[in-house]
């Protein structure tokens, strides 16, 4: 058609399409080759996390791509008591929530646990737990002295074969691990119990023994804030009578007035039933 520069314009547009194709699957070549960070899906996985319930700090988030899919690591801190069940459950949890927002995202969690100064007992329990000399600690008290020292108590179970030499030895192994953790604490009593079998032998005897049932629902009844008596079950243990109690109280009550009428109604019967060994109360809204 006479347009000698028609053939070299032509070969420079096919040239800048192949350029072009060839960029594009490098690009996607190189997303699958190499990670790649995503900065809005750290910012949505770090919002997800961080509303997790038990969640109290994400301490890092990272988000990388890997051809379609997208690849996190996360690690957060929660309370340092927590078992090794509930922190797996609370990684599943983070998971879960982090697929709502990313649904191609696999992620590793890290779950660490968070030291809260002014939460004294937690410390405690956590120095305990990584002391393992001593177990079930329970009853543990904090009291501040008028010069701002610490009076820690509490109550620690072990084997109930050990001796009492061996057992010394674990109660001041664990007394140093404390005043490590807490420097200000300048008294510590610790009351050591044996610890129960695992399983023991028993028998419902509740209808064998129904006026002693009757009475203690009597009792129950009676305490001012009891709403009605649940129920009432009696076990035999090795000749011994045990006694389950069961009472229904408001439900607005705090946890703290819950436990002041559990231990009344515990006080009660035994009083007015010595024959009991033991009772335990339980009370429900």
């Amino acid at each position: 058609m006479g347009f000698t520069w028609a053939d070299s314009a032509a070969a420079l547009l096919v040239a800048g399409i192949i350029f072009r194709a060839a960029a594009r699957v490098a690009w996607r070549s190189g997303d699958i080759l190499i990670d790649r960070s995503a900065g809005d899906a750290e910012k949505q996985l770090r919002a997800a996390v961080g509303d997790v319930e038990g969640v109290r700090e994400v301490r890092s988030v990272r988000v990388r791509r890997s051809g379609p899919n997208l690849i996190g690591d996360t690690s957060i801190a929660t309370r340092r008591m927590l078992s090794l069940e509930a922190a797996g459950a609370l990684a599943d949890e983070i998971k879960r929530k982090a697929r709502a927002v990313l649904p191609t995202l696999d992620l590793s969690v890290l779950v660490e646990g968070q030291a809260l100064q002014g939460d004294l007992v937690e410390r405690i329990h956590a120095a305990a737990a990584r002391n393992g000399g001593v177990r079930d600690l329970h009853n543990v008290t904090v009291e501040r002295e008028a010069d701002g020292s610490l009076h820690l108590t509490m109550h620690a179970k072990l084997p109930g074969d050990m001796t009492l030499a061996k057992a010394s030895q674990a109660s001041e192994t664990l007394e140093q691990t404390l005043r490590a953790e807490l420097p200000d604490a300048t008294r510590i009593d610790i009351h050591l119990e044996p610890m129960e079998p695992h399983v023991v032998t028993g028998e419902d005897v509740t209808q064998r023994h129904a006026q002693l049932a009757a009475r203690m629902r009597e009792i129950v009844e009676s305490h001012p804030d009891v709403l009605r008596c649940v129920d009432v079950e009696l076990s035999d243990r090795h000749q011994r009578i045990h006694a389950h109690v069961v009472a229904q109280v408001a439900g607005d009550i705090s946890i703290e007035d819950a436990h002041r009428i559990e231990t009344e109604l515990e006080e009660r019967i035994r009083h007015a039933i010595p024959e009991v060994h033991e009772v335990v109360a339980r009370a429900t809204a």
